[in-house]
């Protein structure tokens, strides 16, 4: 992450690791507290530590995506899919910025427009350590090589580290070409140009959809499973459940009919346009310049 925000024109401010939640004293960083806006992405932050910051620090905003606890916060947002069908428990009249309106795209994906390439695919299974997650759908990929006529090539986002262990998997394919990008925060391009993608049902299924690139997705952490569904629901790629659950013959099933039916990949594709409309950014500010009274 600190490639990614010393890119932008944002002051970074590093907390110490045993930092917890919002166990901090802003003044500490900051000559103003009173006057900035802290908007906090953490599970560990409890209703006790909200009280006691807003004591201090008025200008409280969440990003979350579970509802599992209560929230004494001004703003919640949560872009996920069916987001509104949640119920939040809150202790003042936050204002509730829900749903697929509010879908946060990075200017690269905005900026960019699709160029799908037939047989290329677009994989990726979000950061960490995710090797153990996804070796067994790995070993799939030998089925399909088994099954393919023509060359297929996938751009594989996963971290330098991982790739160590995934590429022994993989090597041996000569029908499918991985290339792995590592590092890299901008993946716009390798998305536009992708036919169909292969990915987890988190937060890289809206820039997929934004792009109108059709999808097969897979359900790593619980908190997916919504988005997952209502991939299914909204017909903008096909959700094939828990990723340690999956059978290889459904999983190669599935890639075939991804690769070859043309068809069915211009509805999704149709479909998952319509879907985000890529002003998310901007409702968001724009709810916050409201809120808080600031100069647009």
């Amino acid at each position: 992450y600190h490639e990614l925000l010393s890119q932008t024109a944002m002051h970074m401010i590093v907390f110490p690791e045993n930092t917890i939640g919002l166990a901090f004293n802003l003044e500490d960083y900051i000559s103003d507290p009173t006057s900035c806006i802290t908007l906090f992405d953490n599970y560990d932050v409890t209703f006790e530590q909200m009280n006691e910051y807003k004591k201090k620090y008025q200008n409280l905003v969440a990003i979350d995506d579970l509802a599992d606890r209560k929230f004494d916060v001004d703003i919640i947002i949560n872009q996920n899919i069916n987001a509104e069908n949640l119920n939040y428990k809150i202790s003042r009249d936050a204002k509730l910025l829900l749903g697929s309106r509010f879908v946060l795209l990075r200017k690269s994906i905005l900026n960019t427009r699709a160029s799908r390439i037939k047989n290329q695919v677009f994989m990726s299974f979000g950061g960490g350590d995710i090797f153990s997650r996804i070796e067994t759908l790995l070993k799939m990929f030998h089925e399909i090589n088994k099954k393919l006529v023509n060359t297929v090539y996938i751009d594989f986002a996963i971290s330098s580290e991982q790739v160590l262990m995934v590429h022994p998997l993989l090597e041996a394919l000569d029908k499918i070409k991985f290339n792995y990008i590592s590092n890299s925060y901008d993946l716009s391009s390798s998305i536009a140009r992708a036919d169909f993608a292969i990915t987890a049902a988190g937060t890289t299924v809206f820039e997929l959809a934004y792009l109108g690139v059709p999808q097969i997705t897979l359900i790593i952490d619980e908190n997916q499973r919504v988005t997952g569904e209502e991939i299914n629901n909204k017909g903008i790629g096909l959700c094939l459940g828990d990723i340690d659950k999956i059978l290889c013959s459904d999983f190669v099933g599935c890639f075939f009919e991804f690769l070859m039916n043309d068809v069915m990949k211009e509805k999704m594709s149709s479909r998952a346009r319509t879907f985000i409309n890529g002003e998310g950014a901007k409702e968001v500010v724009g709810e916050l310049i409201k809120s808080y009274n600031l100069a647009a």
